[in-house]
């Protein structure tokens, strides 16, 4: 019976009947396509008629930038609307919902992902919109490509469906590497663009070979006809032996998607060749987006090969733990900084995945990642705020924070309450995330990474510091940075985005019963019922 499952790519056409209920669960999706597909058709239609009204290149560049700066801020409304869909939605889903024949989800995780998802791309958009106006690069499809990148993201997150999660996958990726090589006049970007490239390769190598043995095996692709297959075969030895090695390499592809150890060394040189605001889209973004479907793939369809894979995940934790704290204490340059604390941050991340206790496992994960992304929103929503005076161009240095209190003491406690938060200091929410991914290890007796988590975080906690020593106390002749948001109309903006995150940080401890309930039950939804 089950070797006769059959795909549901071979029966999705005619199966696109849209009832009340696809159609209510789909209309944030169906809203930001529809929105991207109307400003590419008028901008095609646009050049096509740029011609013959013969307009200077001054004069194109600021019908240009008006362009750009009314297709960002409708988009920002457009989000705002999907927001809230998604939080009624996330309000009125009790269980599971499979639709367009199983290929998409909607339960709890893949709504409160797809929320959590969409404000964090209204920041990023945000961020990059005034970056961009900045810098003045003048770059039109910039909007276009960011909202098509949550299109696929929210895609990606509903997917049930081994072959349109890869699709989404590579989307992102082509999208990704016309970002970073968005400054197309440096060869430095386009080198990092190239790089990126050749590397998400190799990983959509193994993950597709991984899908087509999966395929070959269970003669599908979908998520739950690979449980269905595992379930009436688990007494088959060899066959179940078989799905080992896909398997394996699939974690493979998605360890490298997300730049964790060994396969790190790429990450410094692309954050150093991107565009801040990239770099700010790669950590709080891209990333979050990988790890949120890691997580739904480990434990939706491969929690029965938990003995196998979760090795992997324990030496790319300590390896990231090593790498990433060592690798941050020499750097000068803020970019390469950010690769490897992130990459030192991704191992406490692997670490609570590779857990024995599944349900602890994911909403330890969930916790970390919302704090974590929080943390980086409050530290880059500062740091993208200021430029070099001197040079006139983003600060790229650590010692370019100098004197910072002096002139911006706001700033610099809010930049402060992130350092802390990363470091773990109670009673900030970054102690919680790590508190509780240490103690999901220790539930499973991985003392061993534990005690290498821990020093690990002091020799971070030592580089943090270090820069805080730089805003506070270091001695400055003359301070280099200025700022051109805090007194301008999106002051109001980003004071609000700021006040949010140190009221999340400072005074999580009050309701932290609430938001841990909250994120286990998110968790829990991870689970199909039949298999749990």
């Amino acid at each position: 019976m089950v070797n006769d499952y059959i795909s549901p790519w071979d029966s999705f056409f005619p199966s696109l009947i849209f009832s009340t209920n696809l159609f209510i669960y789909f209309i944030p999706e169906l809203l930001l396509l529809s929105y991207l597909l109307l400003s590419l058709i008028f901008l095609v239609v646009f050049f096509s008629q740029q011609s013959k009204y013969f307009l200077s290149k001054v004069k194109l560049k600021y019908v240009l930038k008006n362009i750009t700066v009314n297709i960002t801020v409708r988009l920002f409304k457009f989000l705002f609307v999907i927001i809230l869909l998604y939080g009624y939605i996330f309000a009125m889903t009790i269980e599971e919902t499979f639709i367009f024949n199983n290929l998409l989800i909607i339960d709890s995780f893949s709504v409160f992902t797809k929320l959590f998802l969409s404000s964090v791309f209204m920041v990023v958009l945000f961020f990059c919109f005034q970056f961009v106006l900045f810098e003045s690069l003048g770059s039109l499809e910039l909007p276009i490509l960011f909202g098509f990148s949550l299109f696929f993201s929210i895609v990606l997150l509903s997917s049930v469906d081994f072959f349109l999660m890869y699709l989404m996958v590579e989307a992102l990726t082509f999208i990704v590497c016309i970002l970073i090589a968005t400054n197309y006049s440096s060869s430095f970007s386009l080198e990092s663009a190239i790089k990126y490239f050749i590397v998400s390769s190799l990983a959509s190598g193994f993950i597709i070979y991984g899908i087509f043995w999966i395929y070959a095996i269970t003669k599908g692709t979908s998520f739950i006809g690979f449980k269905t297959f595992c379930l009436y075969n688990s007494n088959n030895t060899n066959l179940i032996i078989s799905l080992k090695l896909p398997i394996l390499l699939m974690v493979l592809g998605f360890l490298i998607k997300l730049g964790s150890f060994p396969f790190s060394i790429w990450t410094p040189d692309v954050y150093e060749g991107s565009p801040v605001f990239v770099v700010f889209y790669f950590i709080v973004g891209l990333k979050t987006v990988f790890i949120f479907i890691f997580t739904r793939i480990l434990f939706f369809v491969f929690s029965e090969f938990h003995f196998y894979w979760h090795w992997f995940l324990i030496v790319a934790a300590v390896g990231s733990f090593l790498f990433g704290g060592f690798g941050a204490y020499s750097q000068k340059n803020l970019k390469r900084f950010f690769a490897y604390t992130s990459l030192n941050q991704l191992g406490f991340i692997l670490l609570g995945l590779s857990s024995y206790s599944f349900e602890l496992a994911v909403s330890s994960t969930l916790f970390f990642l919302v704090t974590y992304v929080i943390n980086n929103i409050m530290f880059f929503s500062i740091f993208l705020c200021f430029y070099n005076s001197n040079s006139y161009r983003p600060i790229t240095l650590l010692a370019d924070l100098k004197g910072l209190s002096y002139f911006y003491p706001w700033q610099a406690i809010g930049l402060t309450i992130a350092l802390f938060s990363f470091i773990g200091l109670p009673p900030l929410a970054g102690f919680f995330s790590k508190f509780f991914i240490l103690l999901s290890a220790s539930k499973s007796n991985f003392f061993f990474c534990i005690i290498i988590a821990l020093f690990s975080n002091g020799v971070s906690a030592f580089y943090y510091i270090k820069i805080l020593k730089l805003i506070w106390f270091e001695p400055f002749e003359k301070l280099k940075l200025k700022s051109f948001f805090f007194k301008s109309f999106l002051n109001r903006k980003i004071v609000l985005v700021l006040l949010l995150c140190a009221i999340f940080n400072c005074f999580f401890f009050l309701s932290s019963g609430f938001f841990l309930n909250f994120f286990n039950l998110i968790g829990t939804s991870c689970f199909i019922p039949t298999f749990h």
